[in-house]
């Protein structure tokens, strides 16, 4: 079956714009979601708490599936633990998230142990056990205070600091850019100390929350309730060079803000910390990245032209789908808990690999757009000769 030269054109232009358009190194991030059997609790637990908060990751267990023996909660009597009959208090509805305390409460000045076995039972999480990348039984103790809620805690802000730093991209996991950052820590007042692992945390700037997201799979880092792997330190960060608008959305503005950090315990409306507001000034400076070295036309030189529906590339909307925008499947799921982290149980463990793909250290799956059978300039080439073909046929 012979194809008119009209036919031959047709299907040539979209192999020479995708020819254009995924460069050799090309890459899309997607994350996938792992097991975690972790007791999230300092040395200390206030007695206001709901209870031990155990975090469990990964597809999740409902709370009628965890055997009799899973859990154990026991408080120390005359130097020896003793069993004490417990209860959940709250329960995450995909099993990612259960809470437990000793019915009838916790002792002020007692030390109760809590334990998470995962043997013996369907955790969702055996792949992992048996490659030794998460403990089965996860033991936490905590000594139980009294808190009162008037404490104040203190915002430490660093030094600024104008360098490269990581982004969260919705191209590639991460990008680098050009920025100007603090890092702004929290510090607890001294009838606190000791319950850093307890309590979760919160960064508001110009009263709304803020965390920086260096990675698109940052959350998988860092614990419920933590700013990142610190747990109490975040990054507040702008950009001094022109992004593409598939990066750094979680970028401030440069100037001045307000910035208030806050501690509280999860499932409590009553106890919550907070600091004084404090002003931060972000300022580029003369870090701008001028306009000769941004690739001649004032946007940034990323190597490759831009993503698809760039309009300088004269690409139509009409060839992106009904809406004429490129999914880049960036969103994220709230977290039921009201903390940083969203629910690690949206996706079975392991789920989120492709081939032709390399995961980082970060929990993230590169995919090669390049590795999955379009090499780069391929396609061009390709219609570029059977231009020349027809060429030939004219004369």
């Amino acid at each position: 079956m012979m194809m008119n030269k009209k036919g031959v054109l047709a299907a040539m232009v979209p192999a020479m714009l995708l020819g254009l358009l995924v460069p050799e190194d090309a890459e899309a991030c997607s994350c996938f979601f792992s097991c975690s059997n972790t007791i999230v609790t300092g040395d200390k637990l206030a007695s206001g708490a709901e209870g031990f908060y155990w975090f469990l990751g990964g597809g999740g267990v409902a709370p009628g599936d965890i055997g009799a023996d899973a859990l154990l909660l026991e408080k120390l009597v005359d130097g020896a633990y003793q069993k004490v009959e417990h209860e959940l208090t709250y329960s995450h509805p995909r099993g990612t998230v259960h809470i437990a305390r000793p019915v009838g409460g916790f002792e002020i000045g007692a030390t109760y142990r809590f334990t998470a076995d995962l043997n013996g039972w369907q955790s969702g999480c055996q792949v992992e056990i048996e490659q030794n990348q998460i403990d089965a039984v996860a033991v936490a103790e905590a000594e139980i205070i009294s808190v009162t809620p008037t404490s104040k805690l203190t915002a430490n802000v660093s030094d600024q600091v104008i360098e490269e730093i990581a982004f969260e991209s919705d191209a590639a996991c991460e990008e680098d850019f050009l920025a100007a950052y603090r890092d702004v820590s929290i510090e607890l007042p001294a009838d606190l100390q000791g319950m850093e692992g307890s309590l979760f945390y919160e960064v508001t700037v110009n009263g709304e929350s803020y965390i920086h997201e260096y990675n698109s799979c940052f959350f998988q880092d860092i614990l419920p309730g933590g700013l990142d792997q610190d747990r109490l330190t975040t990054r507040l960060a702008t950009t001094c060079e022109q992004v593409p608008d598939y990066a750094a959305n979680g970028a401030l503005a440069e100037g001045m803000h307000e910035v208030v950090v806050s501690a509280y315990l999860p499932e409590s409306d009553v106890f919550k910390w907070t600091s004084d507001p404090v002003m931060v000034e972000l300022d580029c400076g003369n870090a701008m990245m001028p306009p000769e070295d941004m690739g001649g036309s004032g946007e940034p030189d990323l190597g490759f032209p831009g993503p698809p529906g760039d309009p300088d590339l004269g690409v139509d909307d009409s060839d992106m789908g009904a809406s004429g925008e490129e999914d880049m499947g960036s969103e994220q799921p709230a977290d039921d808990m009201g903390t940083s982290a969203p629910d690690m149980g949206a996706m079975p463990p392991g789920n989120g690999g492709t081939d032709g793909g390399g995961e980082d250290e970060d929990g993230c799956s590169q995919v090669s757009l390049a590795g999955a059978g379009v090499p780069a300039g391929s396609a061009l080439l390709m219609a570029l000769l059977g231009l020349f073909g027809l060429r030939r046929r004219r004369r």
